[in-house]
Formats: C-alpha cells, structure tokens, sequence
C-alpha cells in the first residue's frame, strides 16, 4: 500500500507536471465568448487546483505540525507563481464582470441603438480575445485598465439614455392623467358658466401641454447626442423607430385622456352608470317658467347640446397644441404628417 504522504506527492506532481511554463502560459489567451456574446475569463484549471491543493496542505502542515507532509517543490513553483498571478487574473475578472453587466444592461433594441459603442469595445475586448496571453503580464495592465474605462463610459451613456426614457414615459403618463374637462364635484352651473370654465381649464392644460412637448423634444435631442457623431445608418434608422415608438406612446396617453374627459362629459348629461339614483348630482341649472299656457325651459335642450358639442370640440383641440415628435425633431428622416392624427383620438373617443 503507498503511503498517503507519497500518494499526495504523486497526485500534486501528476497534475503540476509540464503546468506552469512560460511556453503554458503564452498559449493561453485570456478571454473567450460564449454563444451569447459574454465574456468568460480563460486560465489553465489544473494550475487553480494545484494552487488550491498546496494552500490547504500549507494550512494543514502549519496546525499539525507533526503530522506535516511534504510538498513537491514543483507544486510549490507553482503556488508561488500563481500568487503573481492570481492579482492578473482577479483584474481580468473584473473586465469580464463589467462588460457582461453592460451587456445584458441593454435591451435587444438597444443594442441595435448602441451597436457603434458596443463594436468599438468589442474591437477594444477583442485583443484579450484573441492576442493577449497570460505570459504578456506587461501589456495585460494597460488592457485591463483601458476596458474598465470604456466598459464603465458605456455603462453612463446607457444609464443616462435610460434615465432619458424614463423621463418621456412619465411625461406621457401624466398626459394621460389629465382630464380636458374640469367639473367642481356638488357644484350646479349654468351652460354659459359651464362653457366659461371650460375655457379657462382648457387654457391652462394647452399651457401645460406645451411644456410638455418641449420637454419631450427636448430630451430626445440630448438622447440623440448619443448618436449624432455615429456613421452607421442601421444605428439612425434604429434611433427613428425609438422616436416613432415614443409617437405611440405619446399617442395612446393624449387618446386615454381625451376618452377620459368626453366619459366625465357623458356623466354629466346622462349621470354615472355606477351610482345609484340617490348619488346622482345634477350639472346644469334648469330653470321652468310659465308663458301664457306654455311651459318654458332654459336653457333650452337645442342650447345645452350646443355647449356640450363646443366644449367636446374644445377638447380634441387641447391636444393639437402636441405635434409629433418625428416631424418636429429635425434630424429624423423622412418626415411625415405634421400633426398626429386627431381624426383618430375623435373617432374613438367619440
């Protein structure tokens, strides 16, 4: 039976035979890709066990000092270089670790946005791919430092578009907040008085709206700062359907609010569906007079319609003050339609 010592002795020398060579060591390059497009970090596994393996004996030698076992001095070699070079290898991981988070940071049609950064890193991460070995230990420094820079400069241009983004959708949802027509809950008005609030309401929300536009136009100009300088046309003709998505989405929150404001409309006139009688407040002033043998109304049906049909109108014309953002943002081509299309919002808010 061979004694555990020598079996340790035969086991570390078998797996450390021919490791740890200048000639191993210029083989192996340092970064490989998977299927996906991540990195992986590539590094000579039977030199990580006998690494491994001589730590934990060194730990076990130093508690039971009587019981120690010898270590072949081969494996010893390559512990200690394995000490220089694990500090390499953990920065390398980190190359990894920071391009893969920008990786999967962005979404399929963000990568197709962003295809001209991601190249230049790739062309950048392509020489640890395909050039670098661990041998070079001199030029993999500068590589691993210049990669985090630009791994981490990407990652801010994504953030700050993202940030972009989120900035327009919540501009869009508070457009889809906001009711055109303005009614005081218990309050009684008259049709003049009803039209007059309305007015002054829908003065206050095409006011806010502008605003609205602007800031939206205004952020996808600093979205397209991104962009300008790139020469792909496959990138600015990404860039032009992210502009018509946000169109859409613009689009859909100017129609909710118009069909919001027309159901409050239609509560007034016919009450809410989902009160009871008893909750049903009435909007308008009636007054009943008696002229001869005639009962009078006024306002007079034929009147109250008018004013509802003028402030319906009045709120379709709210959102024209909102262009489209592709025909308003100069550096997107084609351009279309000047307006969006409001016939829609009124036919399906009507």
């Amino acid at each position: 039976q061979i004694p555990q010592e020598e079996r340790l002795n035969k086991r570390l020398l078998q797996k450390s035979e021919g490791t740890v060579t200048h000639e191993t060591l210029g083989k192996s390059h340092l970064l490989v890709r998977d299927p996906a497009g991540r990195l992986e970090c590539v590094f000579d596994k039977t030199m990580i066990q006998v690494d491994n393996d001589v730590y934990f004996w060194n730990v076990f030698n130093d508690v039971y000092t009587t019981d120690a076992v010898s270590i072949p001095h081969q494996a010893r070699t390559i512990h200690a270089s394995q000490q220089r070079l694990r500090t390499i290898r953990d920065q390398v991981m980190q190359v990894v670790r920071e391009y893969n988070i920008t990786k999967e940071y962005l979404t399929d049609d963000e990568e197709k946005m962003f295809e001209y950064h991601l190249s230049k890193l790739d062309r950048y991460i392509a020489l640890g791919v395909h050039k670098l070995t661990w041998a070079k230990k001199e030029y993999i420094k500068k590589f691993v430092m210049d990669s985090k820079e630009m791994c981490r400069a990407l990652f801010e241009t994504v953030s700050t578009f993202k940030e972009y983004n989120k900035k327009i959708d919540a501009i869009c949802t508070s457009i889809e907040n906001t009711l055109l027509v303005q009614v005081t809950p218990n309050k009684v008005y008259f049709d003049e008085e009803f039209e007059q609030a309305q007015a002054r309401h829908h003065s206050k929300v095409r006011k806010l709206f502008k605003q609205c536009h602007t800031t939206i136009q205004e952020t996808l100009e600093k979205s397209f700062s991104f962009f300008e300088n790139v020469p792909l046309g496959s990138v600015l003709k990404e860039w032009g359907k992210y502009v018509r998505k946000v169109d859409k989405r613009l689009l859909s929150a100017l129609r909710k609010s118009v069909i919001s404001s027309l159901s409050v409309i239609s509560n007034c006139i016919n009450g809410n569906p989902k009160l009871s009688d008893k909750e049903i407040q009435p909007t308008f002033t009636l007054s009943v007079r008696l002229e001869d043998t005639r009962v009078v109304f006024e306002p007079t049906m034929d009147s109250l319609i008018r004013t509802i049909k003028k402030v319906e109108r009045s709120v379709v014309r709210c959102v024209s003050v909102i262009t489209k953002m592709e025909s308003t943002i100069q550096f997107v081509v084609p351009k279309r339609a000047t307006f969006v299309q409001w016939d829609d919002v009124d036919q399906k808010g009507g």
